[in-house]
């Protein structure tokens, strides 16, 4: 087993507290941010990206991309990462209704920025709409790409929906 430890701060050089931290590669690691912003999170060899859990990064206003590649070689720590938390700087409410304008409550959206060569991240927010059919999500300008979990609107008897793209 060997580490990524780092920091996590957001664009003002402020700790990010107590926020969920995790690395994807060989398998998928998370831990919390302590109230320095600091994490410590158990990896094994192989290529890693490290990103804010975007399932909670928008309760501190926050939106997650993923790292650059991390290489991590046997055993070896990798130390002294800092990533560097985007603020939303933005806000984008998402309703959603039937056909005959009643809540459709509960169900899972995924927002993302495409890749682009000429934009150096990805960013990434997911939320769950409340009883009234609502999700207010705070994000950056630009185009974003809103992704509704179909699995959810089959449970609730609805039948599937395009995608949407907006452009904050």
């Amino acid at each position: 087993t060997a580490y990524l430890i780092g920091r996590v701060v957001d664009d003002q050089g402020d700790p990010v507290k107590v926020m969920d931290i995790e690395a994807q590669g060989p398998r998928r690691s998370v831990v919390s941010t302590d109230l320095e912003g600091n994490f410590k999170l158990g990896v094994v060899a192989g290529n890693w990206t490290i990103g804010l859990d975007p399932d909670n990064a928008w309760e501190q206003n926050l939106v997650s991309y993923r790292s650059a590649p991390i290489t991590v070689t046997g055993g070896n720590d990798v130390t002294n990462l800092t990533y560097i938390a985007k603020r939303a700087t933005r806000q984008l409410t998402v309703i959603m209704r039937d056909n005959l304008g009643r809540p459709v409550p509960n169900v899972d959206l995924w927002l993302s920025t495409p890749w682009q060569n000429t934009q150096p991240n990805n960013y990434s927010v997911s939320i769950e709409g409340d009883d009234n059919g609502t999700a207010v999500i705070g994000v950056l300008p630009g185009q974003w790409n809103i992704n509704v979990d179909q699995s959810d609107l089959a449970y609730l008897g609805y039948a599937q929906v395009a995608n949407r793209s907006v452009t904050i």
